[in-house]
This record gives structure tokens, C-alpha cells and sequence, in this order.
């Protein structure tokens, strides 16, 4: 189910986009990421608090916001970093290993 809408979740997912088992049914589809990023809009500094595998954190970053990104899991964050350098986002966006709780 959720491999056949795979280019939905990161339309470059070919390109090597790293995604774990919980990440599959987590992640923010792509359009759906790209039109709350579109809604708050770039030049500002936001924080995506349960970043996972940064679904939301590229799409902030694709609209010129300046992101910090914060996972538990630093599985995670690095699936969250390697996903980040494949949309060529990765420079703007600090990734935090912490409780965001």
C-alpha cells in the first residue's frame, strides 16, 4: 500500500530518499508538506519539533524558511539529513537530536 504511493511521500525517491518502516505511514505526503510550507511562507525561522524523516522540514526549507529540525531518534534526524541533501535543502536546516517535549 504505502510503496505504491511512494512518490507521493518524496517525489524523488529514486534518487536514494531513506525512509524507515514507521516513516512509511508518518511522513507528510509531499504536496500536503509543500502547501503548509506555502502557507507560512520563507524568511522565517520555524520549528519542526518531531521532524522524522523531514518530510516537513524540506518543504519548509524549499520556501526559504530557516528550519530546526528536532527528533528523539537520531536515526531519524540522519534519514531526515540524507533526505535534506538529496532536495539540496540541507544547508538551511539545523537538525537537533532532543526531546522536543
Amino acid at each position: 500500500k504505502y510503496w505504491a504511493q511512494r512518490f507521493h511521500y518524496f517525489s524523488l525517491y529514486d534518487c536514494g530518499v531513506r525512509l524507515d518502516a514507521e516513516s512509511w505511514y508518518s511522513v507528510t505526503p509531499e504536496k500536503v508538506a509543500a502547501s503548509i510550507a506555502r502557507r507560512v511562507g520563507g524568511g522565517r525561522v520555524v520549528i519542526d519539533a518531531f521532524c522524522g524523516c523531514g518530510g516537513n522540514a524540506i518543504a519548509l526549507a524549499s520556501e526559504g524558511a530557516w528550519v530546526v529540525a528536532v527528533d528523539v531518534d537520531a536515526r531519524k534526524l540522519d534519514m531526515a539529513r540524507h533526505n535534506a541533501a538529496i532536495y539540496g535543502v540541507a544547508d538551511r536546516i539545523d537538525f537537533v537530536a532532543a526531546d522536543a517535549i
